[in-house]
């Protein structure tokens, strides 16, 4: 009898997870011809995702409702599983200093279950720099320096973060994997990386899928830090929204969120610790983890928000929302004004059929 296998995806953050999710979803039925299942997280996971310490009755609830969704599958016979999400990294809003509390939680929970880790890594001051936007995403409003001093000295250690796992599942079953242009050069790069990973040829075969995580330019994401602090989690959801569209169509030019000398200062913290994983995790004898490392010093700074910008960005905001708002009136009107002609006596009357 073929043992259970599980495949638990765990991020990190900003490194490509919902495209995994939307590509898993997207072919789920063929991944069950290759004996595969795609598992939905289940609810009781979402627990894991803050917890501290071991929780017994966390990891029971846990362990019961990820057995039930297995045995559902293994009737429709898979043997492989794949369970994704990258809030299993730990919280990376706290640096992921709760990564060893997780790891325990889930090896009890997998106790019993050939269980894999897949992780990839992004470089520090990339990823940094697209948390902060999606914390302004999620409606922050600090400024990237305030953001930046709400962590402890070198948060995002990848090290700690792959030896947190590697102490409750074994560094023989953590598969690391680098989120850089070096080792995904091409769009669909992301989801062949990790169809290879699953052995799946179902997967390798899928076409990109669009995602929902579209970003702003940076002069938007300026305006919605300043705009935040006023608007409430509805307000703020319609105000992204409206962003995010707009900002797609206007040109839009990178900056970078940090200056040169701050980027290197940033990147030396973590070179002897990024040196070890890619040679116990990678084994990379370079101990080259990020080959680009540091290519985002090439982005001018961001110079500041005008007068200018912020017009254009948000007249155009504001037009769009116009328009939407008299399409869905004259839309709404129409289906009113058909439902009253199909009232009048003479619209029930049989037409005659044309030769």
């Amino acid at each position: 009898m073929n043992a259970t296998k599980l495949y638990i995806h765990i991020g990190t953050h900003k490194t490509g997870s919902t495209a995994i999710r939307h590509a898993l979803r997207n072919t789920a039925k063929d991944l069950l011809k290759e004996g595969m299942a795609y598992l939905p997280l289940p609810k009781s996971f979402r627990g894991l995702a803050t917890c501290r310490h071991l929780e017994k009755e966390q990891v029971a609830k846990c362990k019961k409702e990820l057995w039930r969704a297995i045995d559902i599958y293994k009737k429709k016979g898979a043997i492989i599983f794949i369970l994704t999400w990258e809030e299993l990294s730990g919280e990376a809003y706290s640096g992921y200093a709760n990564s060893s509390a997780i790891a325990e939680n889930l090896r009890a929970i997998t106790k019993g279950i050939e269980t894999y880790i897949i992780v990839y890594l992004r470089q520090q001051d990339a990823f940094i720099e697209s948390l902060y936007t999606q914390a302004i995403h999620e409606g922050e409003s600090l400024s990237f320096n305030a953001f930046r001093q709400q962590f402890s000295a070198e948060p995002f250690n990848w090290e700690n973060l792959l030896n947190s796992y590697a102490v409750f599942f074994g560094k023989e079953n953590i598969i690391a994997r680098r989120y850089d242009k070096s080792a995904l050069p091409a769009r669909d790069s992301l989801i062949i990386d990790f169809a290879r990973i699953a052995n799946s040829k179902a997967l390798e075969k899928h076409s990109h899928a669009p995602t929902s995580n579209q970003s702003y330019s940076r002069d938007a994401l300026e305006i919605a830090r300043l705009v935040n602090p006023t608007l409430d989690k509805a307000e703020r959801k319609k105000f992204r929204r409206m962003l995010q569209q707009t900002s797609s169509n206007l040109p839009a030019k990178k900056y970078a969120f940090l200056n040169m000398e701050n980027r290197s200062v940033l990147l030396a913290n973590y070179a002897e610790s990024n040196d070890r994983v890619a040679k116990e995790y990678f084994n990379d004898p370079s101990g080259s983890l990020f080959p680009d490392a540091g290519s985002g010093c090439t982005l001018p700074e961001y110079p500041g928000l005008t007068a200018e910008a912020a017009t254009m960005i948000l007249t155009n905001a504001l037009l769009r929302q116009q328009r939407a708002l008299s399409n869905s009136f004259f839309w709404k009107f129409e289906k009113k004004l058909q439902r009253q002609i199909n009232k009048l006596p003479w619209s029930k009357t049989k037409q005659p059929t044309r030769h």
